[in-house]
């Protein structure tokens, strides 16, 4: 006798039935209680039957008697074969029972529904609802949502056992062009107290919509935004309240399935789409603003007025008034077919009745993806209004959901503590963007958080921020399991980025950062906000007695342009919870931080790793801690090594927020009352030093491209700018610090990174990329000569008087007659090596340059070299005082000060260490200012007052 064998997916439980017999879509695994309904071909009669009275309407699958007609013929064969049979049944059971994928997994217990009498009328007489097609698969939606979506174990969530040592090493690496950027840091918690009432108002949101039924036995279709978010999901239908699942959900289409335990259901038909025709007349039914008109159903009646494309998606466009809590609603025609799904409207003062539904054909391809029957009307007549709606609408339920933490649960309150450092990799003197963190040289937070079990933080004091928008460390490894116990979630945020002052160093200086959003208290001073969204979904990979494993999908976006650019993270990671000790384990990112405008899209690589440390590694940490700190004392000190020289105080004469895009060159006017500021975004600002406030801005000088660099004329009558796209602008500038354009010179082709103009107010002298120097005339911008003696890009002139200059690229120093560019003199310094900056001492006399860690120096007059001036650390842009006795240099996160007849560093203006380089800088003519720039996009101009006292 030959049975079909039915196979429980869950559990694997092979169970047989007669093939004559229908096995009941309810029917469940006597084991484990799931759905039974993938029928296989047929096998040895040397198995298990299903007991024919468990397909009774009344009872479950739940008791197996051995086949009669096979140990029959068993006890034919002989004793022998029935000694086979059972030891043969007997290990297949044994291991069955022992399977760990069956049954380690802890999964929710689904039992046949009962069915529901009069739970809702049926549809009218005039209507005939049957199934057009058979799914694809002979498993019902039900069945194939739960085999797709496992669910979460209820045992998982954040414990923390006593007695447990709970701390995490991180580090995050981003990629630049040819160097890396580290944080590497710890995180340890403590319980400080458990079942902690939450005393803090409930931040629980309601929010409500519309679905209607597509199948009688409780499937619903709604719109995905309706659930997407929820927490718990409540159907009213014909006058009954259902608490709903959802089975599938896609947030692309804005579709998602809703299973209810009802039965015998009226459907709602789906029509083909393709048929539409502008002008239909269709009506719109759901439950428009409930709060305010109640929970009855409502109906409007239009026409359809176009196709569009929505977020790269077919559209039906209605003209019936559609508002909150219609989305998920049918849009029928005059059959009583659904031709559309409402999804949106469009809201303005001068917009009036524009919705949006999504067609009738996206949702016929939605449910045969789920294996799901498509009902369709056999009654092609038009329909009155009053049966229209009267066969329709009691299909269509009131759907109310929940979202946020329970007021009510239960929470931990945790201590916690880190630190963090910055460094860098692989360093070849590269310029790098730079993005803050708190503190000058360690990050360290600690504070308090309110967890609860499923992970909400409902509380938590952390100010400190990892680079990148990654976030509080203290959070890092800290997620929300869902309410609905889901195998895939999203949680969306409308949140903010903001830029704020940080506390101030030793020497007054606050420190400003871009931080994100998730910290919860700040000090500090907030300067501006930027709206942005953050969203998160989480799928679940593998769950087991041991461990789960989430996959996580992250974008954060500001959803406001500053200066014209848009702030984004993107990427997926993977994260490990350990169900044993109460806490994740692993956390692995990779993602982009991206600062995208017009111009260009700054992309920065980066990965994210973090991992629960064992108390054997805590152990060795310690051990290996100590033994640095032994070592570290035995060492002397280094002299004047970062760190250890004086700190110099300098008052802040004026500080100018937020430059957006940053600064290529300053430069001061003669009279010292003016700071100019060349950008990298093609603009040129001008500020009153005296009156600290921003006096002119240019359009956006696009023909320059970025301005490299920038200068006035002696007597201070014109400003002169060049920029990356070999052109050269000039002004003339007015008492009042106004720029009036005057004429430019376009005799490069490339960068021009140095600008001067002579003693005499008429000749100029430029050059850059071309490696040449051009002199022309300012006056009518004609050329005059050409001089092709140099090496290298970066250039610096010395007027010695009004007809010779000293020229340099840091290779070669060439003399100059400027009347027809007779060469007099041509010194070779060195034949390699590159330069950050070239630079001549005011009074001509020397001649400097900044190379990696030290400041090279030759004499003018003959070239001989001087004493090199080496630090401990990469300096970029330099300058010498008024008098040429010091130097001041932009080193990382600081300025450095050299007292050049004693060849010593004096000592170190700080700006924060976490700042890559200084870079631009510029000490005013008449020798009180220094203006500089701190590295990267975002931070702000700081001009200081120099004078000489230093805190030892």
């Amino acid at each position: 006798m030959s049975k079909m064998v039915v196979d429980c997916w869950n559990c694997g439980r092979q169970l047989r039935k007669d093939p004559n017999r229908t096995l009941r879509s309810d029917a469940t695994c006597p084991d484990c209680g799931e759905f039974l309904a993938q029928e296989m071909s047929i096998r040895s009669e040397d198995l298990f039957e299903v007991d024919e009275s468990s397909f009774d309407d009344e009872d479950h699958i739940s008791t197996l008697e051995p086949d009669r007609s096979g140990l029959v013929l068993s006890l034919l064969v002989g004793a022998v074969c029935s000694a086979i049979f059972v030891i043969g049944v007997g290990f297949f059971l044994l291991k069955n029972a022992q399977d760990p994928v069956a049954h380690v997994e802890e999964v929710e217990q689904v039992s046949t529904p009962e069915r529901t009498t009069n739970s809702a009328p049926a549809a009218t007489p005039n209507v005939s609802m049957v199934s057009s097609k058979e799914p694809d698969s002979s498993e019902g939606i039900e069945v194939i949502a739960r085999k797709k979506s496992r669910k979460l174990s209820r045992n998982a969530g954040f414990n923390f056992l006593d007695g447990d040592d709970y701390q995490f090493r991180y580090e995050v690496s981003a990629e630049f062009d040819n160097r890396t950027e580290v944080t590497t840091g710890t995180c340890t918690f403590t319980i400080k107290g458990r079942d902690k009432q939450q005393n803090v108002a409930s931040t629980s949101q309601e929010g409500a919509g519309t679905a209607f039924v597509v199948a009688s036995n409780g499937i619903l279709v709604t719109c995905a935004h309706v659930v997407d978010e929820a927490d718990e999901i409540e159907v009213q239908i014909s006058g009954k309240t259902y608490s709903a699942e959802v089975l599938k959900i896609d947030s692309e289409s804005d579709l998602a399935i809703l299973k209810i335990e009802a039965e015998e259901l009226p459907v709602v038909s789906v029509a083909d789409s393709e048929t539409v025709q502008l002008g239909m007349d269709v009506r719109a039914i759901g439950f428009p603003l409930s709060d305010v008109l109640g929970t009855d159903v409502k109906v409007t009646r239009g026409t359809v007025s176009g196709m569009a494309k929505r977020n790269g998606r077919t559209q039906l466009q209605i003209d019936a008034a559609v508002n909150p809590g219609n989305s998920g609603g049918p849009v029928v025609n005059s059959r009583g077919e659904m031709i559309g799904v409402t999804s949106a409207k469009l809201s303005g003062v001068d917009v009036n009745r524009v919705g949006f539904c999504i067609p009738a054909n996206s949702v016929r391809e939605f449910l045969k993806g789920s294996g799901a029957a498509i009902e369709v009307s056999q009654v092609k007549q038009d329909l009155k209004g009053p049966e229209l709606v009267a066969s329709v609408a009691p299909a269509v339920a009131y759907v109310k959901v929940k979202s946020g933490p329970d007021p009510l649960a239960k929470h931990t309150e945790l201590n916690f503590s880190g630190s963090f450092h910055k460094t860098i990799k692989d360093r070849r003197g590269h310029m790098v963007p730079s993005f803050r963190m708190r503190g000058s040289r360690m990050g360290m937070g600690r504070g308090t958080m309110l967890l609860t079990h499923r992970g909400e933080i409902v509380r938590t004091t952390d100010e400190e921020q990892l680079p990148f928008l990654v976030g509080p460390p203290s959070e890092l490894l800290i997620f929300a399991f869902h309410k609905g116990n889901r195998k895939s979630w999203t949680v969306k945020n409308e949140t903010s980025l903001i830029q704020e002052k940080q506390a101030t160093t030793a020497s007054g200086i606050p420190l400003p950062r871009y931080r994100d959003p998730f910290g919860r208290r700040r000090n500090s001073e907030v300067v501006k906000v930027l709206p942005a969204v953050e969203k998160k979904t989480y799928t679940i990979e593998s769950d087991d007695k041991d461990s789960l494993v989430l996959k996580e999908n992250y974008e954060f976006r500001t959803t406001q342009s500053e200066n014209g650019q848009i702030i984004r993270m993107v990427g997926e990671g993977t994260i490990t919870f350990d169900k044993h000790r109460g806490f994740t384990s692993r956390y692995d990112f990779k993602g982009t931080y991206l600062v995208e405008s017009e111009q260009v899209t700054l992309k920065v690589p980066l990965k994210v790793t973090a991992s629960l440390l064992s108390k054997q590694d805590i152990e060795a940490q310690l051990a290996r801690v100590e033994k640095q700190k032994e070592l570290d004392a035995a060492k002397p000190a280094a002299v004047n090594s970062m760190g250890t020289a004086p700190r110099l105080e300098r008052q802040v004469h004026l500080r100018i927020p937020e430059m957006g895009w940053g600064i290529q060159k300053l430069v001061f006017s003669p009279d010292s009352q003016y700071l100019v500021a060349g950008k990298s975004d093609e603009y040129i600002e001008v500020y009153n030093v005296e009156e600290g406030k921003k006096v002119f801005k240019t359009d956006r000088l696009r023909d320059l491209g970025n301005i490299s660099s920038i200068t006035f004329s002696p007597d201070g009558k014109y400003l002169l700018a060049g920029g990356f796209k070999g052109e050269v602008h000039i002004w003339e500038f007015s008492e009042e610090g106004q720029l009036t354009p005057f004429g430019k010179f376009v005799g490069h082709s490339r960068d021009v990174s140095m600008v001067q103009v002579a003693p005499d107010n008429k000749r100029v002298l430029s050059g850059g990329a071309e490696k040449k120097i051009r002199c022309w005339d300012l006056k009518n911008q004609k050329e005059e000569f050409v001089l092709n003696q140099l090496e290298y890009n970066k250039l610096d002139v010395h007027f010695d008087d009004e007809n010779r200059a000293f020229i340099s690229d840091g290779r070669k120093l060439v003399k100059v007659k400027l009347t027809d560019g007779e060469v007099l003199e041509e010194i070779e310094l060195r034949t390699s090596g590159s330069a950050n900056n070239v630079f001549f001492s005011p009074d001509g006399k020397t001649l400097a340059l900044t190379d990696g860690y030290a400041l090279k120096r030759w004499a003018t007059n003959d070239g001989a070299p001087l004493a090199e001036l080496k630090g401990k650390e990469v300096l970029w842009d330099a300058e010498f005082t008024s008098d040429s006795q010091k130097i001041l240099a932009g080193g990382r996160g600081h300025l450095v000060q050299w007292d050049v007849q004693k060849q010593k560093r004096e000592g170190q203006i700080i700006l924060g260490e976490s700042i890559m380089y200084v870079k631009p800088l510029e000490i005013s003519p008449n020798g009180e200012l220094i203006a500089c720039y701190p590295s990267a996009a975002g931070q702000d101009l700081w001009i200081f007052q120099i004078h000489e006292s230093a805190e030892k």
